[in-house]
């Protein structure tokens, strides 16, 4: 679908329109914010999942840190 739509943009760039066409390497850069902007809200969810998985990560790391410092105390025991 996103290959669509940047066909479609680049064709509607590309066309003539008033006294600016724009380039080729213009509307390619159009097409390619286009596709930013509709993917971003996606980028950020996945960002979001990346960042919560990180965090769980850590808190597992400190828990099994902390589970591990207790061992030696109850063996001396």
């Amino acid at each position: 679908m996103n290959r669509r739509l940047a066909a479609a943009l680049l064709l509607i760039f590309l066309s003539p329109a008033g006294c600016h066409r724009m380039t080729e390497e213009e509307a390619l850069e159009a097409a390619r914010e286009e596709i930013r902007r509709e993917m971003q809200p996606e980028v950020d969810r996945r960002q979001r999942e990346i960042d919560d998985l990180k965090r769980r990560i850590s808190e597992a790391r400190a828990r099994i840190a902390e589970q591990e410092a207790l061992r030696p105390e109850k063996a001396a025991q």
